[in-house]
């Protein structure tokens, strides 16, 4: 691709989670350019193209208008184990029990021009209204996401477009996501230190068990997999 097609924009560095909490707003930001586009496409930086990727592949329907990615950590989960915003009922990422069927990441998702503007907007007003009364979603943005999509059509892409470096394959991923640990770790990439932390096998430990629901639903989906796939192995970084 000529360097010419690359439009570069500048954001004002801003402590975590800010620079993903308000990602809509810098969307927003670009809709007169962005609305000129046949598909937008937002993908996190830590993410690998490691096949090919027909267009016919993501591209939304009219009807369906925006395409998302199943989180590949609750694919297979039940919806119980889903970490939907349904603690603090003020905030307008709250999904009540029992609503809600998929669980969706916030690292892979795009659609058409009209849909995906309308998306944005939406979002960047509900976070701010939020913001303003002192609420952050638990997930943040990946919070939103996943209640802005209830009820609606968008088109559901395997959790293959954003399956993890390391993790048990049950078909051949289309896109890796690499590990915040495996570049200082999260506290590091989040500037809330200057260290960064090792990484390692006994790191990767002791993430899992400060996030215990993390831990069972890799569990579960570790078993489902073995059931379905029994020759499936651990998998390789890379394609």
């Amino acid at each position: 691709m000529a360097l010419d097609r690359i439009i570069f924009t500048q954001i004002e560095d801003a402590p975590w989670p800010f620079p993903t909490l308000f990602r809509f707003d810098y969307f927003e930001q670009q809709a007169a350019r962005l609305i000129n586009y046949d598909l937008i496409v937002f993908c996190n930086a830590n993410l690998i193209f490691v096949d090919e990727i027909a267009v016919e592949e993501i591209l939304p329907t009219p009807n369906e208008g925006l395409f998302v990615t199943l989180h590949p950590g609750y694919f297979r989960a039940s919806r119980r184990l889903f970490p939907y915003e349904c603690a603090q009922q003020a905030s307008a990422a709250f999904i009540p029990a029992e609503t809600g069927s998929i669980y969706v990441c916030g690292g892979f998702f795009g659609g058409r021009p009209d849909a995906f503007l309308e998306l944005t907007e939406t979002l960047s007003r509900n976070i701010r209204a939020d913001f303003e009364r002192g609420i952050t979603a638990v997930w943040h943005d990946e919070s939103h996401l996943n209640h802005y999509i209830l009820g609606g059509v968008p088109r559901v892409l395997s959790p293959k477009f954003a399956w993890p470096s390391g993790w048990i394959r049950f078909s051949p991923p289309k896109i890796v996501v690499l590990h915040k640990r495996d570049f200082g770790g999260h506290e590091f990439m989040r500037a809330a230190t200057n260290v960064p932390a090792r990484s390692g096998d006994l790191v990767k430990v002791f993430e899992l068990l400060r996030e215990p629901w993390r831990l069972v639903a890799l569990a579960l989906n570790f078993m489902k997999c073995m059931r379905r796939f029994p020759s499936c192995r651990i998998g390789q970084d890379g394609p």
